[in-house]
C-alpha cells in the first residue's frame, strides 16, 4: 500500500498533532484497572522481556526505537544497560521535543519509518513497537528495520482474535464488528505474523524467531469481566494452549523476537 503526497502530509499532521495534545506511551500503561490497560501493560511485559533479554548479551552496544514517541522505550533500555548508545526515530517533531527532553543522553531523528536515513546493521537491538499497523507501506518498513538490525529485531502489533475473524465471515456481524471492534484512528494497516515469518526468510541473516501472544479474546469481551487477574488467568491459559500447539497469528497481542543467533 502507498499513499501520495497528500496523504502522507495528512499522517505527519495526525501524529505531530496527537503529539502536541498528549503523551501517547504514558496514557496506555496508566495505572488502571480497566481491560484496555490491562491489554496495553501485557504487551508492554513481552516487550520488556525481550529487551531484558537482548540487553543481557554483552555484545549488544547500541540500541534504536524506531516510532519512540515520547521516548518510553528509550529510557527503559538504558536503564536495563547503561552506558548503552541510544537513539530514538519518529515521524512527529512534537514527540521528538518530548523524547530529548526525557532522554537528554541519547540521541533522536525526525524521519519516516520506510525512510531510515542509517547503513545497514547500524544497530545491535531494534525496536519497533505498535507502529507497523500505522505505516501505509508496512512492507517497505520491515525491510528496512531488518537491514538496520546486525543481532535483533523486536517487533509488536496487534492482531484480530480467532472469534473475530470466525464472526466476520457473516456479513451482518461483519458490519456490526467493524463499529464495535474497529481500531482506532491512525490503524492503517494489518501486519501478520505469517507475513513477518515469510519476510524473515527472506533475510538469510536471520536466524530465529521468537514469539510471544496474548489477548486470546476480544479486548471488548474482556471489558465485560470484574477483575484483571481474572482475565490474566482466563488468557494465559487460551494461550498457553494455542503456543503448545503452535498455533499462532489468531490472538491481539503478538509480540516477535528476531535474532541471528
Amino acid at each position: 500500500m502507498t499513499l501520495d503526497t497528500t496523504s502522507k502530509r495528512a499522517l505527519r499532521d495526525f501524529y505531530e498533532a496527537e503529539g502536541r495534545r498528549f503523551d501517547h506511551q504514558a496514557s496506555m500503561y496508566a495505572d488502571s484497572g480497566n481491560a484496555e490497560f490491562w491489554w496495553h501493560r501485557k504487551r508492554l511485559m513481552h516487550v520488556q522481556s525481550y529487551l531484558y533479554q537482548c540487553l543481557e548479551k554483552p555484545e549488544v552496544s547500541s540500541f534504536i526505537d524506531v516510532g519512540c514517541a515520547e521516548g518510553y522505550y528509550v529510557g527503559l533500555a538504558s536503564r536495563i544497560r547503561s552506558g548503552l548508545d541510544c537513539v530514538g526515530v519518529d515521524i512527529s517533531c512534537a514527540y521528538i521535543k518530548k523524547a530529548k527532553l526525557r532522554n537528554p543522553s541519547a540521541d533522536f531523528v525526525l524521519c519516516d519509518a520506510e525512510f531510515l536515513p542509517f547503513k545497514k546493521g547500524s544497530f545491535d537491538l531494534v525496536l519497533c513497537s505498535e507502529v507497523l499497523e500505522h505505516v501505509p507501506d508496512y512492507s517497505k518498513a520491515l525491510k528496512e528495520l531488518l537491514d538496520l538490525g546486525n543481532m535483533f529485531v523486536i517487533l509488536s502489533f496487534p492482531g484480530h482474535s480467532f472469534l473475530y475473524k470466525i464472526l466476520s465471515r457473516f456479513p451482518p456481524l461483519r458490519k456490526a464488528m467493524n463499529r464495535v471492534f474497529s481500531y482506532k484512528t491512525g490503524h492503517i494497516s494489518e501486519v501478520t505474523v505469517g507475513f513477518v515469518e515469510s519476510l524473515v526468510q527472506v533475510h538469510k541473516m536471520w536466524k530465529k524467531l521468537a514469539i510471544s501472544q496474548s489477548g486470546a479474546l476480544p479486548i471488548q469481551i474482556y471489558k465485560f469481566i470484574p477483575s484483571t487477574r481474572i482475565i490474566d488467568t482466563i488468557d494465559g491459559a487460551l494461550c498457553n494452549f494455542l503456543t503448545r500447539k503452535r498455533i499462532l497469528g489468531i490472538t491481539t497481542i503478538q509480540v516477535i523476537n528476531i535474532s541471528t543467533e
